[in-house]
């Protein structure tokens, strides 16, 4: 940037503040820090915790913890437990795929979650053939119970296989790596290739 900014956090709202950003730095990584920083002056100014300057009353979202692939199933199991045990009042788990052993994997996760657990599905773009995808994921959805959402089932960038298998699933799909963008973002709005995106 190279100066200060024409913008008072007392006065400026931030849609000032991006504009300026917008015109001035290029970094995106120093936009959102000086962008988070803006938000906080704006609450210490105005005696608020920064989220009531956009609602009164907060969002609240479910806290998820994730299982990451281990060497072995016994191993994701024994990680599982651990979560579980370590956090009896989870609502959701997400589980991490690689298109291989998934279902095994699957399995051997819900046979130690509590009944009552949610569960999320990262599939890491693990499969090339969408069709697989759907009929895997349909196994899995249907072994864990209550699958919230599945995450880039395909590879990155390929919308079409990302449409087929949003167009094919009983759970909302979300890209993830897919939307590296704001015209990444665009693009899978447009081609409607997935129910929302993963920020």
């Amino acid at each position: 940037l190279g100066g200060s900014i024409p913008c008072d956090p007392a006065r400026d709202t931030p849609e000032a503040l991006h504009e300026f950003l917008h015109a001035h730095c290029s970094s995106k990584t120093l936009q959102a820090a000086i962008d988070f920083a803006y938000h906080d002056l704006i609450g210490k100014i105005r005696g608020i915790p920064t989220y009531q300057y956009y609602a009164a009353v907060p969002r609240t979202v479910e806290n998820s913890v994730t299982v990451f692939i281990k060497d072995s199933i016994e191993k994701t199991q024994q990680e599982t437990r651990r979560i579980f045990s370590n956090y009896p009042n989870l609502g959701l788990l997400k589980i991490k795929l690689k298109g291989e052993q998934d279902i095994e994997r699957a399995k051997a996760i819900k046979a130690v979650a509590p009944a009552q657990a949610k569960f999320t599905l990262d599939a890491n773009q693990g499969f090339q053939d969408p069709k697989e995808a759907v009929r895997a994921l349909t196994e899995i959805i249907g072994i864990l119970g209550h699958v919230t959402l599945v995450e880039e089932p395909c590879p990155k960038g390929e919308l079409d296989k990302l449409a087929y298998v949003t167009s094919h699933l009983s759970v909302p799909v979300f890209a993830d790596e897919s939307a590296a963008t704001f015209s990444d973002v665009e693009e899978i709005v447009r081609t409607k290739a997935a129910h929302g995106v993963n920020i």
